[in-house]
């Protein structure tokens, strides 16, 4: 995989993406839109934190992403912040582009062990 795009989401701690920076945003956003659209009758929750959900999403969910701790070298890194870049509205979801059979398999799973 050629790394484009690190999103940083703790110190020594990214996850790397083969798709441009924009994209590699919206991804992340897209994944806690669809977790948080299935909350409808209950607060949301991210029983081991906004950084370990998208880790694992993103890495494990889909072919673009693995988790890396150094980004020397990669022409885009994006410090993500969970204020500025926020959920996907379930209204605005595109599942069309984002929507991965594996990603969205691991996102129900982590919903229903919540419930």
């Amino acid at each position: 995989m050629t790394t484009k795009t690190i999103l940083v989401l703790a110190p020594n701690v990214g996850v790397a993406c083969s798709i441009d920076g924009l994209t590699s945003i919206e991804l992340a956003q897209y994944a806690m839109g669809y977790y948080e659209s299935m909350f409808e009758t209950c607060p949301v929750s991210y029983p081991e934190g906004k950084q370990a959900f998208l880790i694992d999403v993103l890495c494990n969910g889909y072919t673009e992403c693995h988790q890396v701790s150094a980004w020397a070298g990669v022409p885009e890194v994006i410090e993500f912040d969970f204020d500025k870049y926020v959920a996907t509205p379930k209204a605005k979801l595109d599942h069309a582009t984002f929507g991965d059979v594996p990603a969205l398999k691991l996102i129900m799973g982590k919903f229903a062990n919540i419930l």
